[in-house]
């Protein structure tokens, strides 16, 4: 049997988290039952899954051997960790035709093997399909053209 130390410590840090998550939970807010939830219900739910999901990364980590992590993608990092971040910072301007779009090229494009044509495909489809469903089929309180497309505000 090999420790993986790593992911032994990840593990424990998630149930850390998550317990610390829970105590607080149970601790300042009514938590309720599943059929008359309070405000500490779903958090503490949260927490519980992530005390779990320690579990089973601290398990892996005592019983799976040590397997070489690799290089990493910045390109696929920063990019993937733009596309939310635009998607917030552009709602209200570009509405959400623009923004959903922009964020999905910003997304797609962090892969090297989408052509730029595939990228923009998957991009309007996306953006479609959003807009068909948030816009027009659950009617939210979203523009669908922000000021800057020439919508209203």
């Amino acid at each position: 049997m090999t420790i993986n130390r790593k992911e032994l410590a990840a593990g424990v840090i998630f149930i850390a988290f998550g317990a610390f998550f829970a105590l607080m939970a149970l601790e300042t807010l009514s938590i309720g039952n599943a059929f008359r939830m309070g405000p500490g219900y779903f958090p503490l739910i949260l927490a519980g899954l992530l005390v779990l999901l320690g579990i089973g990364v601290a398990i892996q980590g005592i019983t799976i051997e040590k397997t070489p992590f690799g290089s990493v993608s910045w390109r696929g990092v920063i990019l993937i960790l733009a596309a939310p971040i635009f998607f917030g910072v552009t709602i209200e301007n570009l509405g959400l035709l623009g923004s959903v779009f922009f964020s999905c090229l910003i997304a797609t494009v962090a892969s090297r093997k989408l052509s730029i044509l595939r990228a923009i495909a998957v991009s309007v489809l996306l953006t479609v399909f959003c807009v068909a469903l948030f816009g027009y089929a659950l009617t939210l309180n979203i523009p669908i053209f922000g000021p800057w497309l020439g919508g209203g505000d």
